[in-house]
């Protein structure tokens, strides 16, 4: 009877626990994902002021309105919820950046405008997310490995047979490589050194791939490579498997281009 009795309080405390854990994973998910298009959003501001610096209003223009047609419909639901106003100004600075940043406005002026949006984007972290959670090193890796992820398809699309097919795309990818290489940067001191440097060594394998227009394997290898060494750092179990090995031949493939073309 005992024994029957401490199943039932066993199983009682089950029930009574599982739900709010399933609860509270599923908030963080919540949360990642809301904060991974903010960072995509941030992703597409630094590619406007790289095309407006180098006079390609035209794909700055795409850029701009990227946010707005792929990222906003998912961010609302919880924008909404929270502060309808707000939701209401984030919408209207996203519908606006594209005028704001084009052809007939000066650079300082387009400066000023994604400047802003920048602010109204952290206001929205802060809204959504929490200060805590947003400083959280693991939620932040987190958020490096979704944006490298995204990189990796986007830089599948872009790029075809060494060539740049679809220029938005490439470099779609390669925002979010550098806003990724951002976080990292400002998480990195509170990383193991040995997957601090790992992770560096891949960031310059990825970027020189991007350069050479490298197959979009060789792009992934990189990518997930950053992915696999972010994972341990915060303590996530990762296959290795033959990954390194083939890595390593990457990058000797890839010192044989750059001979090649010296």
């Amino acid at each position: 009877m005992k024994k029957y009795t401490t199943s039932i309080i066993v199983a009682i405390t089950l029930i009574t626990i599982l739900p709010s854990q399933l609860s509270f994973a599923e908030f963080e998910d919540e949360k990642l994902s809301f904060a991974g298009s903010l960072e995509e959003t941030l992703g597409h501001f630094w590619a406007i002021e790289q095309n407006l610096d180098d006079g390609n209003a035209e794909i700055a223009l795409v850029h701009a309105t990227h946010p707005i047609s792929e990222l906003y419909a998912s961010m609302k639901p919880e924008l909404k919820e929270a502060n309808p106003e707000f939701d209401a100004k984030i919408e209207k600075m996203l519908m606006d950046l594209g005028k704001k940043t084009g052809s007939d406005v000066t650079r300082q002026d387009a400066q000023m405008a994604i400047d802003d949006a920048k602010s109204i984007i952290e206001e929205a972290r802060i809204l959504i997310v929490g200060k805590e959670t947003s400083q959280d090193t693991a939620f932040r890796a987190k958020l490096m490995q979704g944006l490298l992820k995204t990189s990796i398809e986007e830089y599948e699309e872009g790029v075809q047979n060494g060539q740049i097919e679809m220029m938005a795309e490439f470099q779609d990818g390669s925002a979010f490589v550098w806003r990724s290489q951002q976080i990292f940067d400002e998480i990195k001191s509170d990383l193991p050194e040995h997957e601090v440097e790992e992770i560096e060594e891949f960031y310059s394998d990825l970027w020189d791939a991007y350069d050479k227009r490298s197959d979009s394997e060789h792009v992934e290898i990189f990518a997930n490579g950053i992915i696999n060494e972010i994972g341990e750092a915060i303590g996530e179990e990762t296959e290795k498997t033959d990954l390194m090995t083939y890595v390593e031949n990457i990058r000797d493939l890839l010192k044989q281009v750059k001979t090649e073309y010296a």
